[in-house]
């Protein structure tokens, strides 16, 4: 680095509880992408006829087709049992299982994928089966990381028992781990299971073979088995060589460190006779995105918490592993960087017998701040003389005020918190707003005694209940008066979201007279409000307030406004007239179409206005609505994860969602309004085939009585 001319330094501080990603970033797909691997959706006559003959649990029926070579090849777009062979095992159907592999309809992938299925399954004779047709697990790193998905004892057992030629016990991993999901020494130590383990360390798995989990680098199997509290496989990796102190890349958190953070006392015994260092410090910071180009070198600084074995311990709150640490002779009153100690945090988590632990074994801590802890008035007194100095040879800023606030849950004493008011001058502002605001989010009864007889309302104005909480009070109480009052108050001030929120909870509630007033007062009644499922006269619909709804009818809501989309989600998801469905509200839904409400438009959470009928199971919801005229074979392909705004194209009919909420009334009613029960979705399911599989006898009575022929 000496010998660059420029070194440009890209910081970014980030807190530590920030380095967890979990797929964050979601991509807006567009709609009509998402037809890929998926299936459009047809009719049971185009159905794979002997996966159909599976899923109809008509097993004689299918080994007869078998026989016929009937079914070779078929496949559906579906992530699980899309294969025959796959379906059979789902089944639980032994003689389909050695029909369909004696007759040779596997090749290396699918045969592979039925043998993970089966052991997913538990089914020991169906593995052993695939097994003997030369069935094996690790071809690919696809099919290796396809297996880890769902990593059951018996999954795993499958790298030992049947693996591919290709495939050896330290494939798939690296020196720090960075393929997911990494060897399999890490998989069976993070999982648990001593004799996989134990077998792979015979077989010459590498015990410093290391892998990528939760955002940590270079995690070892035995800083994965004490990190979960696995004692046994702790112990045969230690008996095996593992180095203890063997830390991940960035944080330098070690097994020890992972294993008190964990509450694992058991493990953290075991890990302390093998010699690791109950006083070991993690990093406090570490460099990530690093680049070098001809001239300069970027990089991030990631500022994170110093941690040691006690300081997880006493954060984590087990007792018995803080006493472990002690008794193996930890350094008690040992601080990170910051001069954060194990007292400090035992306190923050309010926990007193973590505290005498700690003081019976030398902790520091200082009179006053522990005659707070303590609720003692007599010592506090005494104390408080010397607040100024105790305030100022502090090297970690000290919060008494707030911590006599947090502790008041177990001292119950007012006394300490008014002896503390009365210094107020001495103590810092950080401190009483930070009471003000642990008050506010813990005890409620506190932070009003600190606004009034505390006279802090007056000092802090900003930490007293904002406008719109107490209009949202006067809301919830349903006072008219007193609502208007304070809103037309001088100093009252409401932002644009808070006028949104407090319009939505007034309607929401069914308060006419308040919403009348917020209407007169130039409320807007269809602004544009992202990430939002219903509009403000969705709201009224869902009100249950046929008078609500009339009032913003006539003051100019929009019956059928522009509705979201994927990537442009500033409209509602959906209707009034839908949101008056999924109520199953039908003289509100009834006025809305007398004002020219669309019964025929489909949402974008995917659902019909006749989906949200059947969702809100109201039978003269649904009779309404096909009265209307409304298509009963419409497909719905549904929006999932909400805002994450990609839609899944599942191809569902109303039929479909009613038979799998096991509503037969609305099945019978769809039947007889002309539902199509030939229809299959996405992975060519029918109602009935859905019927059969969720055991509901009396609907699989009825649809099969609908069809005649349930294969044409």
């Amino acid at each position: 680095m000496k010998n660059f001319k420029i070194i440009a330094i890209a910081a970014a501080l980030a807190a530590a509880s920030s380095l967890f990603p979990s797929c964050a970033t979601v991509s807006k797909l567009l709609e009509g992408s998402m037809d890929k691997g998926y299936g459009e959706g047809g009719t049971i006559a185009t159905a794979a006829p002997l996966m159909r003959a599976i899923k109809l649990r008509d097993y004689v029926r299918a080994l007869s087709l078998v026989n016929q070579g009937i079914g070779k090849g078929e496949n559906v777009a579906s992530p699980k049992d899309a294969t025959p062979l796959e379906l059979a095992i789902a089944h639980g159907r032994l003689e389909l299982v050695k029909a369909i592999g004696d007759a040779g309809w596997f090749d290396q992938e699918s045969g592979e994928r039925a043998l993970i299925r089966a052991a997913e399954l538990e089914e020991r004779a169906m593995m052993d089966y695939l097994i003997a047709k030369g069935c094996t697990v690790g071809s690919s790193f696809a099919l290796y990381a396809l297996a880890f998905k769902t990593p059951t004892h018996a999954v795993l057992s499958l790298f030992l028992r049947a693996p591919h030629p290709t495939y050896t016990i330290n494939k798939f991993g690296n020196g720090y781990g960075t393929a997911d999901p990494g060897p399999f020494l890490a998989q069976a130590a993070l999982n648990g299971y001593p004799d996989l383990l134990a077998e792979a360390i015979k077989r010459g798995a590498k015990l410093d073979s290391t892998i990528l989990v939760s955002g940590y680098t270079g995690a070892s199997p035995l800083w994965l088995a004490s990190a979960m509290g696995h004692a046994e496989c702790v112990r045969i990796l230690l008996a095996a060589g593992a180095k203890a102190e063997l830390a991940v890349k960035e944080y330098k958190y070690t097994p020890l460190m992972m294993a008190a953070r964990g509450g694992h006392a058991d493990v953290c015994k075991q890990l302390i006779a093998a010699g690791a260092n109950v006083n070991a410090k993690s990093a406090t910071a570490y460099v990530s995105d690093w680049f070098q180009g001809s001239s300069t070198i970027t990089y991030t600084r990631n500022d994170i918490k110093q941690r040691s074995p006690l300081l997880f311990a006493a954060a984590s709150g087990d007792f018995a592993t803080v006493k472990a640490l002690i008794d193996a002779g930890v350094d008690v009153n040992l601080a990170n960087d910051e001069g954060w100690t194990a007292m400090l945090s035992a306190r923050a988590e309010l926990r007193a017998d973590l505290a005498e632990a700690l003081l019976k074994a030398g902790a520091l801590e200082h009179p006053l701040m522990n005659a707070i802890y303590r609720g003692d008035e007599a010592a506090l007194r005494k104390e408080l003389t010397g607040l100024k100095a105790f305030l100022s040879a502090q090297k970690l800023a000290i919060y008494p005020l707030t911590m006599a606030v947090r502790w008041h849950a177990i001292t119950k004493s007012h006394a300490i918190i008014d002896l503390l008011l009365a210094k107020r001058a001495e103590l810092p502002k950080e401190d009483i707003q930070r009471a003000l605001r642990a008050a506010k989010q813990e005890n409620p009864e506190l932070y009003r005694y600190l606004l009034d007889k505390g006279g802090l309302r007056e000092e802090y104005p900003q930490y007293a209940p904002s406008a719109y909480e107490l209009l949202a009070e006067r809301v919830a109480a349903g006072d008219a008066d007193g609502f208007k009052a304070l809103y037309a108050a001088p100093g009252t001030k409401l932002g644009l979201f808070e006028k949104k929120q407090i319009l939505e909870d007034s309607i929401l509630a069914g308060r006419i007279d308040i919403t009348r007033f917020l209407i007169a007062q130039g409320a807007e009644l269809n602004a544009l409000w992202p990430v939002h499922v219903d509009s403000m006269l969705g709201d009224a619909a869902l009100s249950g307030s046929i008078d609500m709804v009339k009032l913003l009818l006539d003051s100019g809501a929009a019956i059928e406004p522009k509705l979201s989309s994927v990537g442009l989600e500033l409209y509602p998801y959906r209707t009034a007239f839908m949101a008056a469905c999924s109520a199953g509200d039908v003289p509100i839904a009834r006025l809305l179409i007398g004002h020219g409400a669309n019964p025929h438009r489909v949402g974008y959470e995917g659902y019909t206005a006749l989906g949200y009928a059947l969702a809100s199971g109201k039978k003269e919801m649904l009779e309404y609505l096909l009265s209307l005229g409304v298509d009963p074979n419409a497909r719905m392909d549904l929006l999932m994860g909400k805002a994450s705004g990609v839609i899944e194209r599942k191809r569902e009919t109303a039929l479909m969602q009613a038979t799998q909420k096991g509503d037969a009334a609305a099945v019978r009613t769809l039947l007889a309004a002309g539902a199509d029960p030939r229809l299959t979705d996405w992975v060519e399911d029918d109602a009935l085939v859905m019927a059969v599989r969720l055991g509901f006898k009396e609907l699989e009575g009825i649809l099969r009585a609908a069809l005649g022929d349930v294969y044409k």
